[in-house]
């Protein structure tokens, strides 16, 4: 009788501690799936992207377009706190676009500054533009017969340190816009010649005057943001005559 008590005393022990172990062993697949799960996540949710820092700026100085080189000049500033990187820039053609589109970083003229592709332009010997640095983009046009520019989008990209690693970043909010006078630079010159004696543009708004039709076929913003008539050379062949312009050999 002894005997048998104790031996269900020790299958009741051996049962306990086979429960026991078997907890175990679920509590230690669950951690082990846990940490799995944790990880896989970890890896598959993206990352923040890096953003550039608020303060980074930079302006036109001033531009030129030469009609002759058909050369596009833009002399840039660093502005802002941060150094700058490189460039994107875009141009518009049609005044009727709310946005330039035309990508130009092909027609970077060579030693102005280096085109690495995707539309990224890189400053001369890749080095950054520091605070209150200056430089020139040069594009040369005499292939693009891109007519009359309007004005120029340019965006700063910056190089910033993640992991150990360089990565491009693009500063979009400070893309800058800036609108272009008597840039004309289409192959054979210009198209028209004259007077423009269009009388809507006296009083516009800039909006009214860049944007709206017909004002925007025949007026334009000067550097004081005043509507003001087009030259002749700036307004399509088709519309010349119909404000006073003449068409040549016409």
């Amino acid at each position: 009788m002894k005997t048998m008590l104790q031996q269900v005393k020790m299958t009741k022990k051996k049962r306990g501690v086979s429960e026991m172990i078997g907890y175990i062993l679920m509590i230690s697949f669950a951690v082990v799936i846990s940490s799995i799960v944790y990880l896989w996540l970890r890896s598959y949710v993206p990352q923040q992207q890096l953003e550039c820092p608020s303060d980074v700026s930079i302006m036109v100085k001033n531009y030129s377009c030469d009609l002759n080189s058909h050369l596009l000049t833009i002399n840039l500033k660093n502005n802002g706190k941060f150094s700058v990187g490189g460039v994107f820039v875009n141009i518009k053609n049609d005044p009727n676009l709310k946005i330039a589109t035309i990508d130009i970083s092909d027609y970077i003229s060579s030693g102005s500054a280096v085109p690495i592709g995707l539309g990224v332009i890189r400053f001369r010997q890749l080095a950054d533009l520091e605070p209150n640095d200056e430089t020139s983009l040069v594009f040369d046009l005499t292939s693009a017969n891109l007519g009359t520019i309007y004005s120029v989008d340019i965006s700063p990209i910056r190089w910033q340190e993640e992991n150990n690693k360089p990565q491009q970043v693009i500063c979009g909010d400070s893309k800058i816009t800036e609108q272009l006078t008597d840039c004309f630079l289409s192959e054979g010159g210009p198209t028209c010649s004259g007077i423009n004696t269009f009388t809507g543009c006296s009083g516009r708004t800039s909006s009214t005057c860049v944007d709206s039709m017909p004002f925007s076929l025949y007026c334009k913003l000067n550097v004081q943001n005043t509507c003001v008539n087009k030259n002749c050379n700036e307004i399509p062949a088709e519309q010349c005559a119909s404000v006073g312009c003449s068409v040549p050999n016409a």
